[in-house]
């Protein structure tokens, strides 16, 4: 058994920064992914590009994988993950389990509260709160 997404709701809110208008969005599809760029300080877990193609491979996972964004136009400075357990661990055997993976801001962005609303759009989104 696993936690299925049957017509998921997208997430957005609309933030005014110092540098410039930001949309917070989620959970994005791989298309929507790929027709974006990824900010050049996106770098804490791989280059940018090949960050990039983790987050379009994990937003296409059927079990699922939840990707949400930050972005100034069609540039992506900030992210936040979620995906099922790795195999290995015994929390594979709870099935309504995901784990937060990854949350990633551009340095260029930092102090424009992104982590923080990033987060919020997350934990705002129902697949997250399910407590049937």
């Amino acid at each position: 058994m696993s936690l299925q997404l049957v017509q998921p709701d997208l997430v957005v809110q609309h933030q005014k920064t110092w540098l410039g208008a930001v949309v917070v969005e989620g959970p994005v599809s791989p298309a929507c992914l790929a027709g974006l760029t990824m900010n050049k300080f996106l770098t804490n877990f791989r280059p940018s590009e090949q960050q990039k193609a983790a987050l379009v491979e994990i937003a296409g996972l059927e079990d699922p994988g939840l990707v949400f964004i930050a972005r100034h136009a069609a540039e992506i400075v900030g992210y936040v993950t979620f995906l099922r357990p790795d195999p290995y661990t015994r929390w594979l055997a709870h099935p309504r389990i995901l784990e937060l993976g990854a949350v990633e801001v551009s340095r260029q962005w930092r102090r424009c509260n992104m982590a923080s609303e990033l987060l919020a759009s997350a934990f705002s989104y129902a697949v997250l709160e399910d407590t049937s």
